[in-house]
């Protein structure tokens, strides 16, 4: 069970505290920052090979940050509400996401700081400044961090996920198979990334397909889970499992 300990210092700010973001808020946020970072990555690898000018990278870069934010945050709440421990109630789950919001908003900060220090790696390239790339290795380090806190916190949704939704994990394993399969189509392909008007690189490729697998196959995969948990509902009598059965 969560527990929620709450400091002596907070007083009347402790339903605030950090420690109430439990799982739920936790996957939220991280996904909200990863999702940034990731889009924020894929503006400077181009940066640095040059197909997108330096004088306008800063503010592609902060421009694909917010809203690599903005969707990372939408769907990682979905996988922390779907995803939510057992003894965590809708309601519950809807205000741990709701003090994830306002967390996000503060974290918007310290991400952008992050994808600004990465976006110096294109500068310290050209110019050479072993100074420049240094702060902006911080900046990767810091990033990588970020994202693998994110794998973790994830782990432990999943693991919710597959013990509450019945049929989650044949639908996990059609998401790596659906990733494994865009992965080729896009590196070969190369698809304009239309806001900029330029073809990623295949490092930038490989992780557009990791978010368009994440971004579209997720919900879709949401809605298949949902309408699997209706029919097992109307079909109570077809034997699936008894602990798949308690799970749902």
């Amino acid at each position: 069970m969560e527990a929620s300990i709450q400091p002596a210092r907070w007083g009347r700010l402790a339903p605030f505290s950090p420690s109430e973001l439990g799982l739920v808020g936790q996957v939220a946020t991280s996904w909200g920052i990863s999702g940034g970072l990731v889009a924020a990555g894929v503006v400077t690898i181009h940066m640095a090979l040059g197909t997108i000018s330096s004088s306008v990278g800063f503010l592609t870069t902060t421009l694909f940050f917010l809203g690599g934010t903005l969707v990372g945050f939408l769907h990682g709440g979905l996988l922390a509400y779907l995803g939510r421990p057992p003894d965590v109630s809708r309601g519950l789950a809807l205000r741990r996401l709701t003090l994830a919001l306002m967390y996000e908003v503060t974290t918007l900060a310290v991400g952008w700081m992050v994808a600004m220090l990465m976006a110096l790696s294109a500068v310290a390239l050209v110019t050479g400044r072993l100074v420049t790339l240094a702060v902006a290795a911080t900046g990767w380090l810091a990033a990588a961090g970020l994202v693998a806190w994110t794998v973790v916190e994830t782990s432990r949704a999943i693991h919710h996920l597959s013990q509450r939704w019945p049929g989650s994990q044949v639908l996990l394993v059609v998401l790596g198979l659906a990733f494994l399969a865009l992965m080729p189509v896009f590196i070969v392909t190369r698809p304009e990334i239309w806001i900029v008007g330029v073809r990623p690189s295949a490092t930038a490729a490989g992780m557009m397909a990791l978010m368009a697998t994440v971004w579209i196959g997720g919900p879709l995969g949401v809605l298949v889970l949902l309408g699997f948990r209706a029919w097992r509902r109307r079909h109570p009598d077809v034997p699936y499992g008894e602990e798949n059965r308690a799970a749902g």
